[in-house]
């Protein structure tokens, strides 16, 4: 163990579920510890908000979808965040609704209104989807919410659609919606070849301690590979974090998850928290083009290999 402890305040970018408790397993299990790090880890509350809150140096590090950092990056020179280590290897962003509304196809969303926190990555990234689809987004309705309102106002009949994640199915499975009454558009079935949610540091953490960087990055892989092999013992952490959770439910968001957006051909090959070049350098464009961003951020202001542990840590069990 390091002879000296370091501070880190990191936080995700949603409410706590069984897919977030891998970074609050790491303080209940000690992977920070062993680190040398003391870790504080809050609930986020859409990834905008939390790359906004990160770059102003309220958190040192966190959760952050990848369209959303290359969107932040373009329109804060100077003041850029970095991913270190990604999470979700396949986008989770989506559009959900219910059959009851009518709504059949992306383009049905026109003249409708849809639900999601200023900040969430499925709504700052719905342009782009619509490009890829058809929609005249002036023809859509955007109703601001709380994380908790979102998808009760679904089931209630208050708005029309969502802008969650893929494993809000789950949430709306809980709330007694039978999932064949559930309609999901899935951004990377329409051709939006999107890493998802990453880790991401401030760069001047990343300048003037990297060692800690790269402690975090560490611990945290570790701490999700241990997640994946022991669904059952993060369960039991995230009852301590939040007794009033389902756990049945939130072992299949998070089975879910991992084996829809995490365990893909690419993490079996290259290990976890790795990113393509080539991927990387379309995901840019990708979301360059379709938000009109102000200037196309070069690569090395976006990704680093640098502080991803040796392939060895990194590979999960086939």
């Amino acid at each position: 163990m390091a002879s000296a402890t370091e501070t880190v305040r990191f936080t995700t970018d949603w409410v706590w579920q069984s897919v977030y408790t891998p970074y609050i397993a790491g303080v209940y299990l000690g992977f920070y510890a062993e680190e040398g790090l003391s870790v504080t880890v809050d609930r986020g509350y859409g990834s905008a908000d939390a790359a906004t809150k990160i770059a102003s140096g309220v958190y040192d590090m966190g959760v952050v979808d990848l369209g959303v950092l290359i969107e932040f990056n373009s329109r804060n020179p100077g003041n850029e965040l970095t991913a270190v280590a990604i999470i979700y290897n396949f986008s989770p962003l989506c559009i959900m609704t219910l059959a009851r509304t009518g709504i059949r196809t992306p383009k049905d969303l026109e003249g409708r209104t849809i639900a999601a926190p200023a900040g969430a990555a499925a709504r700052v990234l719905f342009p782009a989807f619509a490009e890829l689809t058809g929609i005249d987004v002036t023809k859509v309705t955007w109703v601001t919410v709380t994380p908790a309102l979102r998808e009760p106002m679904l089931v209630r009949g208050e708005v029309d659609a969502t802008a969650p994640f893929l494993d809000a199915l789950l949430t709306l499975k809980l709330a007694g919606v039978p999932e064949e009454e559930i309609v999901v558009f899935h951004y990377p079935e329409y051709g939006l070849d999107l890493y998802g949610l990453a880790v991401v540091a401030r760069r001047d953490l990343i300048a003037e301690r990297p060692q800690v960087v790269q402690k975090m990055v560490k611990a945290i892989i570790r701490s999700w590979l241990w997640a994946i092999e022991n669904p059952d013992e993060l369960i039991d952490i995230l009852l301590q974090v939040d007794p009033l959770i389902d756990p049945k439910i939130e072992k299949e968001r998070f089975h879910l998850v991992v084996n829809r957006l995490i365990l893909t051909p690419e993490v079996y090959e290259n290990g976890f928290g790795y990113a393509s070049h080539d991927r990387l350098l379309r995901n840019i464009e990708i979301v360059s083009k379709t938000l009109a961003l102000p200037r196309v951020i070069p690569l090395d202001l976006l990704f680093t290999w640098e502080f991803l542990p040796p392939l060895e840590e990194r590979l999960p069990r086939k």
